[in-house]
């Protein structure tokens, strides 16, 4: 075969090519098969495959048939969409390729790629000057014989620092499927994308990331996801590594468990809505570290997370993920077993919560209402959270007791005198201008953990939520997840 019908096959047909030397000018490293060599995005300091020898001279300049669909603004270390896009009503053009790049102002490379199917890959150039990377069709992804355009969609994580706007580059041919360098339209595209005001997911406060994440709540609506739902952020905070998450939506009322996975890269953060995963479902979530084939917990001290919740009832919240770290070098059991018992020990992992208190309480009589979050550590997702006492501290020394029982994993009540059933009644023990605290406990030596969410209504319907703050811990909670390989 001619050299010049290798270069012809590099885009427009995706045969295998090791390392062609397109240009003369620099040598470059391509070891993959399907897709031209590095550096074709026509970025600064790059050529295009619209040379004598590969696709014919002519380059355009049209965003109605050729263009990149991505952010206008992004966030350090997240993880981002792109689609790349051919459109045309020439019926000639029968085959389609792409080259896609990200750099900064300075040129340098932004941020990574990353394919999601067999449609696309990544490639490195290792040429000292430019060390850049791409990601472009594959063999399979040039939709031989079809009319009318094609597409593909990218993922990109975004630098981990703020690095000014960045811009995306890419190169495509519109071939007419015809083996020979003749009769190919080359297209040029570009897109912009500047750093956004919003960041990262915070940790929480005096905490550290962990192997285990507990999601105090989540819910939406099976009527108006606008009036009721969660969104839920999970963060990898490591600098090198990726890993794989197991999550468990468990429902509260009846502790039925809806699996996920997902594959977080190094300082990648998901974002998901309850009411795309789990519709029509209140209660509380785990994110679980796990090995990326047996599907069994491994140490992984390095996720976070958080929750945006909005109640039909008009109470917001952002609630923090507990974190629990994974000490032991793994959970106890042979690779294919159906169970995993995490022990919140403080040795395995972190102890888990004995006693919660909630710092602040206002008087029913001022018009803040106050929901309650409680979820049971120990057993499995159906453990009823059973009998528990509490203690409502008047800020004035007096001190009394009540307690409560419930038959479903989580309970979600609001802090008012029928559950406070304390004596005297909670309205007189806190009047209108006092401000309280409360103490929760399982009888039971058991883990435990909450959260509360308020809303002033005599103020705007102004809402805040927060996690119930430890204090005591225990060594007797076990936690017993089912766990299988990853899908």
């Amino acid at each position: 075969m001619k050299r010049r019908q290798w270069i012809k096959l590099c885009l427009a047909a995706g045969f295998a090519i090791a390392a062609l030397l397109l240009s003369g000018s620099r040598s470059r490293v391509a070891g993959f098969s399907g897709g031209p060599d590095p550096g074709r995005t026509g970025a600064p300091g790059e050529l295009t495959c619209a040379t004598g020898e590969c696709h014919g001279t002519a380059r355009v300049t049209d965003p109605a048939r050729f263009s990149i669909v991505a952010p206008r603004e992004y966030v350090p270390g997240r993880t981002y969409r792109i689609e790349v896009r051919h459109q045309t009503m020439d019926a000639s053009r029968l085959r389609w390729g792409f080259q896609l790049t990200a750099l900064t102002t300075t040129r340098q490379r932004a941020g990574a790629w990353r394919a999601i199917d067999e449609l696309t890959a990544v490639v490195e150039d290792t040429f000292p000057d430019f060390r850049r990377q791409y990601i472009q069709h594959t063999f399979g992804g040039t939709f031989r014989g079809q009319a009318g355009g094609a597409s593909w969609t990218v993922e990109w994580t975004a630098p981990t620092a703020d690095v000014g706007p960045i811009t995306f580059y890419a190169a495509g041919n519109q071939a007419d499927n015809n083996d020979n360098n003749t009769g190919d339209l080359i297209f040029l595209a570009q897109a912009s994308s500047v750093p956004g005001a919003s960041p990262p997911p915070a940790p929480p406060s005096g905490g550290l990331p962990g192997s285990l994440l507990v999601y105090p709540l989540y819910t939406s609506s099976a009527i108006s996801r606008h009036t009721q739902n969660t969104r839920i952020s999970l963060t990898n905070t490591h600098e090198t590594q990726s890993v794989t998450a197991h999550l468990y939506f468990v429902d509260g009322d009846s502790g039925a468990i809806d699996h996920g996975f997902v594959l977080l890269g190094r300082q990648q953060t998901i974002s998901i809505l309850a009411s795309d995963l789990d519709p029509a479902t209140t209660g509380y979530l785990f994110a679980l570290a796990v090995d990326d084939a047996t599907g069994r917990p491994r140490p992984f001290n390095h996720l976070l997370g958080d929750s945006h919740i909005k109640l039909a009832s008009g109470m917001a919240a952002n609630l923090i993920a507990e974190a629990f770290q994974m000490n032991a070098p793994a959970v106890s059991g042979p690779a294919n077993a159906p169970l995993a018992e995490l022990r919140l020990d403080g040795e395995q992992y972190s102890a888990a919560p004995r006693t919660l208190s909630l710092a602040s309480l206002s008087s029913p009589a001022d018009g803040v209402e106050t929901l309650l979050i409680l979820n049971r550590l120990g057993g499995d997702a159906t453990t009823a959270l059973g009998a528990g006492l509490g203690t409502l501290y008047d800020g004035r020394g007096g001190a009394y007791g009540f307690s409560f029982t419930h038959a479903q994993p989580q309970l979600r009540a609001l802090l008012t005198p029928a559950f406070v059933a304390t004596t005297p009644a909670l309205d007189a023990a806190l009047p209108a201008g006092r401000t309280g605290w409360l103490k929760f406990q399982l009888q039971e030596d058991a883990g435990i953990l909450g959260a509360a969410i308020r809303l002033d209504r005599r103020t705007g319907l102004r809402s805040q939520g927060r996690g119930l703050a430890h204090a005591t811990l225990t060594r007797n909670a076990t936690l017993t997840l089912p766990v299988f390989p990853p899908a």
